[in-house]
């Protein structure tokens, strides 16, 4: 998944720009808004291989966040 870093704060958090993903720490997906902030990593690390990456802006392109997943195997609240 490549996507555009606090992208919500540039959308005045409206419509599907309720809140951001970012990578605040060191390889880290964060979601937060306003103040609020939670890591994803507890959610997604049991269920896969995660890598969080940032792409620095450049003169034609607005920085990046790229999200790499596999899965490794199925969700715990899809077991029997």
């Amino acid at each position: 998944m490549m996507l555009r870093p606090n992208d919500a704060e540039g959308e005045d958090y409206k419509g599907l720009h309720q809140w951001n993903l970012d990578n605040i720490f060191d390889g880290e997906l964060i979601l937060h808004q306003l103040g609020r902030r939670f890591s994803m990593m507890p959610l997604l690390r049991p269920q896969g291989d995660l890598v969080v990456q940032n792409v620095a802006a450049s003169e034609r392109d607005k920085a990046k966040l790229i999200v790499k997943f596999k899965k490794r195997r199925m969700p715990i609240f899809l077991r029997l």
